[in-house]
């Protein structure tokens, strides 16, 4: 069953999981069922390639079997790593009610987003860096460069005069999440992290300058 289907027929559990999965469409969503964390459709698919789970099925869906993988609980974040290491965002899904004291379904809501670039384990002092690259829209303008260690708040910006400049920098920084703008490409190969597109107004070059400033408390770039 391809993609994620109608929700006529389902039950309430499997209604909010499709839900919660079109709200977080990218990655993969686990979910918690009981001691389990579950996926469920193309996630439990793309799971049992790449993480090594054993994808079954869960119920029939319009004459169909749900592909369904898991694991116990306690190994959720070995399981997330691995995800992150292939380059894909993770949405974890937990109980946030006691099940004893539940009526009807368990309540549940999303708890954690990690990213290649945005997750911090206490207990590992790597630098991860996530940046972004903002495309010239003009001529005689430059390569604008963000980068920034979450764990530590490393925060840094320059720009540059080609892309292969800022490239070379990703590479030499060991980035492993990068933003572009819609539509920005980039030469084949040339970045080997999660490349995640978004809206060209966040790049907004007009009011980027004023933000910078502001938020390391400079009154000049320079």
């Amino acid at each position: 069953m391809p993609g994620l289907p109608d929700t006529t027929g389902l039950s309430p559990m499997m209604t909010h999981y499709v839900e919660t999965k079109r709200l977080h469409p990218k990655g993969l969503l686990f979910y918690r069922v009981g001691d389990f964390y579950e996926l469920f459709f193309d996630d439990a698919v793309h799971a049992g390639k790449l993480l090594g789970l054993v994808c079954t099925s869960r119920q029939v869906h319009q004459g169909e079997a749900i592909p369904m993988a898991g694991m116990p609980h306690h190994a959720l974040n070995g399981y997330i790593d691995q995800a992150l290491q292939h380059g894909l965002p993770v949405v974890v899904v937990d109980q946030v009610e006691d099940p004893a004291q539940a009526v009807g379904m368990v309540k549940r809501a999303v708890t954690r987003i990690e990213t290649p670039g945005t997750v911090v384990r206490e207990d590992d002092p790597a630098q991860v860096f996530i940046a972004a690259i903002a495309a010239p829209v003009k001529r005689k303008q430059r390569f604008g460069f963000a980068l920034m260690d979450l764990g530590c708040a490393d925060f840094r910006c320059t720009a540059f005069d080609t892309l292969a400049e800022a490239l070379e920098e990703l590479r030499r920084l060991g980035v492993c999440e990068l933003l572009i703008p819609e539509g920005m490409e980039l030469p084949l190969g040339s970045f080997d992290g999660a490349l995640v597109e978004v809206a060209a107004d966040w790049f907004a070059r007009r009011s980027a300058a004023a933000q910078v400033k502001s938020f390391i408390g400079v009154g000049d770039l320079a």
